[in-house]
Order: C-alpha cells, then structure tokens, then sequence
C-alpha cells in the first residue's frame, strides 16, 4: 500500500511539474497516508502481542507456572530464611547456560580470533584519531 501510495504521489508531482504548477498532495491522499500510519501502528502493536504471546508459550507450555531456570523460582520460607531474607532473583533463578556446539578448543580458538580482529580495529582506531586530531588542529589553524 504505501509503494502504491509513493507511485500516485509521484505520478501527481510529474503531473503538476509537466503543467508547471505548483507540487502539492491532495487531501485524499493525505488522509490516505494518516491511515496507513494508524494501520502500521495498530500491525506493530499486534506482532508485539503476538511475540510476547509466542514468549510466554515457549516458556510455560502448560499455560501453568513452573519454574524456569534463569527466569523464575517458587522458594519456600525456609530457602529464603537460607539466603538471609534476600529477594535478589539471581540467588534463587540461577543461570541459563546456552549451549553453541563447540568444543572448548573451538571456543578458544574463536576466541582468539575475535581478540586479533579487536587488535586490528584498535590500530585502525588509533590512525583515525590521529587523522582526526591533525585535521581539527589544521582547521583551528595550530598546526
């Protein structure tokens, strides 16, 4: 709908160009255009719902509580008299460990790679201040 929308808006602005008036959207058009922004708006609100839905359904297919590690835990009055009265979520949630596939071999090779790119773009970053601060200095007139 929108692309339709732009091809009518341009095919009016070359229409007024060719006759040498003035480009202007009309009000069907304009009205046009504040539907179609209420209607993203209301689609965007919808897929937010429906991910948040989708969320929710991953985590407790039941449609009931259980608890979910990394996310929530039922404690009894005695596991929160063992963590002093705390309600710190992460003494009794504990942490969800994703797992990727990859050997601990593969994981430090990855690693490694990943700190010689950061090495690079470091160096990288150093001429670039360096450029940057000789140029400021020549603007400025100090050099």
């Amino acid at each position: 709908m929108d692309k339709v929308v732009r091809q009518h808006e341009k095919l009016q602005a070359d229409l007024a160009e060719a006759d040498g008036k003035r480009i202007a959207t009309d009000r069907k058009t304009k009205a046009l255009r504040t539907a179609l922004g209420e209607l993203h708006k209301e689609v965007k609100n919808a897929e937010s719902f429906y991910w948040h839905i989708h969320w929710l359904q991953a985590r407790f297919p039941k449609a009931e509580y259980e608890d979910v590690l990394g996310l929530c835990k039922l404690v009894s009055p005695a596991e929160l008299k063992e963590q002093e009265y705390s309600l710190n979520p992460g003494r009794y949630v504990g942490v969800a460990i994703e797992n990727d596939g990859k050997t601990e071999e593969e994981f430090i090779a990855d690693l490694l790679l990943l700190n010689d790119e950061l090495g690079a773009l470091n160096v990288a970053t150093e001429k670039l201040e360096a450029i940057i601060s000789a140029n400021i200095k020549a603007i400025a007139g100090d050099a």
